[in-house]
């Protein structure tokens, strides 16, 4: 998951376009490298999204606990502010628990994803 503010609510940040995009120019790099695909989009969100169609069952709330992310965000005024939970292990679909053959493409596509949306930030505007 390539996620940015908020996780502690369903409020969208202000820059929500500008960090949207940043995050779909992160995945689809990554998808170029070995295939994986990542969810994008404020955290709260995607964490909602995930516990209802993932685990089949309704999210006991619709937000979840503040982070440091929310927090750079609001009260530091940073621009861009962004959480990625890296994916689950091929072999273990379960967990993050990875065989070290799978640690090293795992380090290559999260690289590449985020030189990606280094690369595409706009700091000046």
């Amino acid at each position: 998951m390539w996620m940015f503010p908020y996780a502690k609510s369903m409020e969208i940040p202000r820059n929500y376009e500008e960090m949207k995009r940043l995050s779909e120019i992160a995945v689809e790099a990554i998808k170029k490298v070995n295939g994986s695909e990542y969810r994008v989009g404020p955290a709260a969100r995607v964490l909602h999204a995930i516990m209802n169609q993932k685990y089949k069952r309704k999210a006991k709330t619709d937000t979840a606990s503040g982070s440091s992310m929310d927090y750079a965000f609001d009260v530091i005024n940073v621009k861009y502010a962004f959480a990625v939970e890296l994916r689950e292990a091929n072999i273990n679909p379960l967990g993050f628990i990875m065989h070290e053959e799978e640690i090293q493409p795992l380090l290559e596509e999260t690289w590449t994803g985020l030189e990606a949306c280094i690369l595409a930030m706009n700091p000046y505007k």
